[in-house]
C-alpha cells in the first residue's frame, strides 16, 4: 500500500469524529490532493468522504447498540452536527431509527479498510462501450480458446486496429464458446461473414459504471485479477455486480497480446451486511474433507454423489450446503436431519455444529467466504466479543428452492464464547 494512502487511513481512525485536513496529507505524501482523494476510490471504491460518513455511523450505532449514552450525547461525541442529523443518518442507512435500532438484533458494520488490500489497482469509472460486432468463436478445448480466438480474428482481419473485447460464451456440446466484440461502423466485413466465426451480430453502443484492473496475458494471473476484483474488493466495497456482462479488453502490440484490461459493471450497492447474535441448537452435516487443487468442488462431489446412490430422497430443492476452511483443508457437506451410518473407511464423516451463541454475517452469494469471514472476525474484535480458541468460521449456503445465483443466500457462523 503506498505511503500516502496508508497515511490518510490512519489519520482518518486518529480523527473520526473531527474534521482533518487531506491537503497536509497530500502533502506529505509529495501528491496533489485530487492524486490522493483517485487512489483512495481506486483502492477501496469509496470516496474519502463516503467512506468517513460509514465509519463514524458504524461506530456511533456501536455507541446505541452497547451503551447508556444518549443519543445526543452519542451524536456529539461521533461528530454529527445534532441529534437530527444523526438520525437522519440512522434512517437513510438502516431504514430505522436510533432506538428501533438498539431494539433489533441485527448490526451495521463498516470496518476500517487499511490492511491487505492492494493486490490490484482497481479503477471506477464510467465507460463508452462503441457500437460493436458481436463474434462466437468456438473450440473444443478451454484452455486458452481466448488466445486461439484472437489469433484467428488477427489471421482474417490483419488490417484490424480497432479495439477488441472478450468475454466466455454459452457452450455447446463438447464445443467450448469464446466471444469477441471488435469496433464497427455499421456494416460486417465479408471477411468475418465468411470465415469460421459464428453469429455475427451488431451491438449497439453502450454506457456503464465499471470496476478495472489491469494484468498480463497469463491464465494464472487473469484468474487471479478475477478472483481478487469480484471476491475482494467488490465485496467490500460501496458497489455490487451490475446488470451489464463483464469482459476482458486485449491491449495488443504487432498483433500480440501485451495485457488485458478486466471489466467488471458495477452499480451502487443498495443494502449492507447484515451481523447478528442468535442462539443457534445443535446442527448435523454430512461432509468430506479435503486438500489440494480443487479441493472443494472435489469434497462436495464426493458428498453429492454419496447422497445420490445411497440417500436420493434426502437431495431436496431447499437444501443448506456447509463450507469451511481450517487451514489447507477444506471442508463441504450437507445439512441432515440426522446421523447416518456410513461405509468403513468412507471418506465422509458427520460433523455436529455445537449448540450455542454465534454471530451470524448475511450476504450474498460469494466465491471467497474468507471476505466475509475478515469482516465477521473484525466485527467481534471491535465489540470486545471471545471467539471459540479453536473455533473454525464456516458458511451455510441457503438455496430456498433455487440454485441460481442470486437466490441464494451465506451464511457466515462464528462461535461466540459468550455474549
Amino acid at each position: 500500500m503506498d505511503k500516502h494512502i496508508e497515511n490518510l487511513f490512519n489519520v482518518i481512525e486518529d480523527n473520526l469524529y473531527r474534521d482533518f485536513n487531506i491537503e497536509n496529507i497530500a502533502n506529505a505524501g509529495y501528491v496533489s490532493s485530487m492524486q490522493l482523494y483517485r487512489d483512495f476510490y481506486n483502492l477501496t471504491g469509496h470516496t474519502v468522504k463516503e467512506y468517513v460518513r460509514k465509519r463514524r455511523l458504524s461506530c456511533a450505532l456501536s455507541l446505541v447498540a452497547h451503551s447508556d449514552l444518549s443519543l445526543v450525547d452519542i451524536a456529539y461525541k461521533c461528530g454529527y452536527g445534532s441529534q437530527q442529523a444523526f438520525c437522519k443518518s440512522v434512517k437513510s442507512v438502516t431504514g430505522q431509527s436510533p432506538l428501533e435500532y438498539k431494539a433489533n438484533d441485527g448490526y451495521f458494520y463498516f470496518p476500517a479498510l487499511n490492511k491487505g488490500r492492494n493486490k490490484h489497482q482497481v479503477t471506477v469509472a464510467t465507460e463508452t462501450i462503441p457500437q460493436m460486432i458481436k463474434l462466437k468463436y468456438y473450440h473444443t478445448c478451454l484452455i486458452g480458446i481466448e488466445n486461439c480466438a484472437v489469433d484467428y480474428l488477427v489471421s482474417v482481419t490483419p488490417e484490424y486496429k480497432g479495439r477488441i473485447f472478450g468475454c466466455n460464451g454459452e457452450q455447446v456440446g463438447n464445443r467450448f464458446c469464446y466471444e469477441l466484440y471488435i469496433e464497427s461502423d455499421g456494416d460486417i466485413p465479408k471477411t468475418l461473414i465468411n470465415s469460421d466465426f459464428k453469429s455475427c451480430e451488431i451491438i449497439s453502443e453502450y454506457k456503464c459504471v465499471f470496476a478495472k484492473t489491469g494484468c498480463r496475458n497469463d491464465e494464472e494471473e487473469i484468474n487471479t485479477a478475477w478472483d481478487y476484483i469480484y471476491t475482494v474488493w467488490l465485496k467490500a466495497s460501496m458497489f455490487e455486480q451490475g446488470s451489464k456482462p463483464y469482459f476482458e479488453e486485449y491491449i495488443m502490440k504487432d498483433g500480440i497480446i501485451k495485457k488485458l484490461i478486466l471489466y467488471l459493471p458495477v452499480r451502487k450497492r443498495k443494502e449492507h451486511h447484515k451481523i447478528r447474535i442468535k442462539k443457534c441448537e445443535e446442527g448435523v452435516f454430512l461432509v468430506c474433507r479435503k486438500k489440494g487443487k480443487n479441493a472443494e468442488d472435489n469434497a462436495s462431489q464426493t458428498v453429492m454423489g454419496y447422497l445420490r446412490s445411497c440417500y436420493p430422497y434426502i437431495i431436496r430443492n431447499d437444501m443448506k450446503f456447509i463450507v469451511a476452511v481450517n487451514g489447507f483443508e477444506h471442508i463441504c457437506g450437507v445439512n441432515i436431519d440426522k446421523p447416518l451410518p456410513l461405509p468403513v473407511k468412507s471418506e465422509l464423516e458427520i460433523l455436529k455444529m455445537d449448540a450455542g451463541n454465534y454471530a451470524i454475517l448475511e450476504g450474498d452469494c460469494c466465491g471467497n467466504n474468507a471476505v466475509y469471514e475478515n469482516t465477521l472476525r473484525s466485527w467481534a474484535e471491535d465489540k470486545s466479543l471471545k471467539t471459540e480458541s479453536q473455533g473454525v468460521c464456516f458458511a451455510v449456503y441457503e438455496t430456498n428452492g433455487s440454485l441460481q445465483e442470486e437466490d441464494v443466500k451465506v451464511k457466515i457462523y462464528l462461535k461466540l464464547e459468550k455474549c
